[in-house]
């Protein structure tokens, strides 16, 4: 079985739990996820089943977009609700304030995680270095600020959209807004709703998939090839297919990039195209 699963994970487990719950209930071999979510948030965990787990890559690469609920007045360690209290603020924020910073956040910033994530220092987990106690130095990220938008103003709680490109962390944007408000707020409420062209709207609730049978499971998997929809397609004859799959040369006129490649209807690989010559990246049938 390959293809990828849509669940909305519940807030409280882990995006491993979910891999463990697939692989123990449909004694499946290979399973991962595109980009992890964290135990606090719910919602869109995108399932890759089989070969579809080498596009991983890919999907994790996807523009994000996330439901907020940010509570300013208290700052904590995990920049979540998890976290231990280290500050408090008594400064009242308005609506347009918000508004305004939403209106002029920049499109693109210098972002330093979490110290309790799970970027690696030195081979270990951040927050594993966190919880023991030690200092823990995180290098900036460049990140992309797509779209803020408010969704609900009650203060002091302000819930909101938010899209961005992979590696952006909502804890430490919520810290850097309030930072910009002149006060401090943690993430209480985080719901992923979009990872590229997938939607929470089509996703399935963890304890349904669960109780499913095999058969249905196998019904609902979508095609591996929507991981990399964004894709120009390349389509092979037989001919072509055999090249392409043996590693052979093969010649095409086309402009240079990065392709799906089909034989007919099927879905057989990623390739790259350099100066009119096949490079293929990724063969899913030999």
């Amino acid at each position: 079985m390959n293809g990828i699963l849509l669940i909305d994970k519940p807030e409280g487990c882990t995006s491993y739990d979910v891999v463990s719950h697939l692989k123990r209930t449909f004694s499946l071999r290979k399973v991962g996820h595109g980009g992890t979510l964290d135990p606090l948030a719910s919602g869109l965990l995108v399932m890759l089943i089989g070969k579809a787990t080498r596009l991983a890559e890919y999907i994790i690469g996807h523009n994000k977009t996330y439901r907020v609920v940010a509570h300013f007045g208290e700052h904590r360690d995990s920049f979540d609700a998890d976290g231990g209290i280290l500050k408090t603020s008594n400064k009242v924020i308005s609506e347009e304030q918000i508004r305004n910073v939403f209106e002029n956040f920049p499109d693109e910033y210098m972002q330093v995680p979490p110290v309790y994530s799970a970027k690696k220092i030195a081979g270990k987990a951040s927050y594993k270095l966190a919880r023991a106690g030690k200092q823990v130095n995180l290098a900036p990220v460049r990140v992309k600020i797509r779209q803020l938008e408010l969704i609900d103003f009650q203060f002091p709680r302000v819930e909101f959209l938010a899209e961005v490109s992979s590696g952006t962390y909502i804890r430490s944007l919520v810290v850097d807004i309030a930072e910009r408000l002149g006060t401090v707020a943690y993430v209480e409420k985080l719901r992923r709703i979009k990872s590229g062209n997938f939607d929470i709207k089509d996703a399935y609730s963890l304890d349904d998939v669960l109780s499913w049978p095999i058969e249905r499971l196998e019904e609902k998997i979508l095609p591996m090839s929507l991981a990399v929809a964004e894709l120009e397609k390349l389509k092979l004859s037989l001919t072509q297919e055999k090249q392409f799959t043996c590693g052979g040369d093969l010649i095409l006129s086309i402009d240079n990039g990065n392709y799906s490649v089909f034989s007919g209807e099927r879905f057989i690989g990623i390739c790259k195209i350099a100066d009119n010559k096949i490079i293929s990246r990724k063969v899913f049938i030999r």
